[in-house]
């Protein structure tokens, strides 16, 4: 789902808490500077062990939009990418949408919306079993 983008906006002027990041991105001439892959990784896996989470990429630590060009984007698209798929085992879901800043619609940030990682054992242990009650399950694994 695209982000509202006066919702993003507010979000940033707040600041960050336990499901917004807020990143500052630097190019070394063409190339990405930082953040480090393992932080970008660290960061959405963090996210996807817990309740989902929102990492903006573009933002300065003074909460303010780095206005990033088409190819920044791109590369940091890219790398997104490889990071949810390639370095966080098992990969991550999740939606990666470009917002345009506020002040300067031909330049944004890269908005990376994670979802919460659904893990086996949790989901087996809440789902429902019709026809069964209390007296299923055996004493011995549920009184300790």
């Amino acid at each position: 789902m695209r982000p509202d983008e006066a919702a993003l906006w507010e979000a940033v002027r707040l600041g960050e808490d336990n499901r917004l990041e807020l990143k500052e991105v630097r190019f070394r001439g063409r190339r990405l500077d930082a953040p480090a892959r393992d932080a970008i990784a660290d960061e959405i896996a963090a996210f996807a062990n817990a309740s989902g989470g929102r990492l903006v990429l573009g933002v300065t630590d003074q909460r303010t939009p780095q206005a990033l060009t088409p190819m920044q984007l791109d590369q940091l698209m890219a790398m997104v990418g490889e990071v949810c798929t390639d370095s966080i085992r098992p990969p991550v879901e999740y939606e990666a949408h470009r917002v345009p800043t506020p002040r300067d619609r031909q330049s944004g940030v890269l908005v990376v919306d994670v979802s919460p990682r659904q893990s086996d054992g949790i989901g087996v242990d809440a789902q429902p079993v019709a026809g069964t009650g209390i007296n299923s399950l055996h004493p011995e694994h549920w009184r300790r």
